[in-house]
């Protein structure tokens, strides 16, 4: 993979951990918060970042897909984090989940769900 290899109405996503985020999105793409939302919680932005993406690419270096949860506090944020969520909002909605391409350590690699 090189820069500009995802589109600039793509939404990056995976763990911000150690760089790994930062470095995913020199590849290309935008985080959730470059595209429009009227939402003030994390669960409604993400929605609207994941609706209105072309595509999403989601670095599954160094995640564990068991702990996705959708489980949110009563302000709509994560409970168990925001990578979980994330991917139990891909994992709920078959158009989303249509438009996800996955990646661990640099290589596209099948849906974990």
């Amino acid at each position: 993979m090189k820069v500009g290899d995802f589109g600039r109405n793509d939404l990056v996503l995976g763990l911000n951990k150690n760089g790994q985020l930062q470095n995913f999105k020199q590849l290309g793409g935008k985080g959730y918060g470059k595209f429009f939302s009227s939402s003030r919680n994390f669960a409604g932005q993400i929605k609207d970042a994941m609706t209105q993406a072309n595509k999403i690419r989601f670095n599954l270096t160094g995640v564990d897909v068991s702990k996705t949860s959708g489980a949110l506090s009563a302000y709509g944020e994560p409970l168990y984090g925001y990578t979980n969520y994330e991917l139990f909002l891909i994992k709920s909605n078959p158009t989303i989940l249509n438009k996800t391409v996955f990646y661990l350590n640099g290589s596209i690699v099948p849906s974990p769900f």
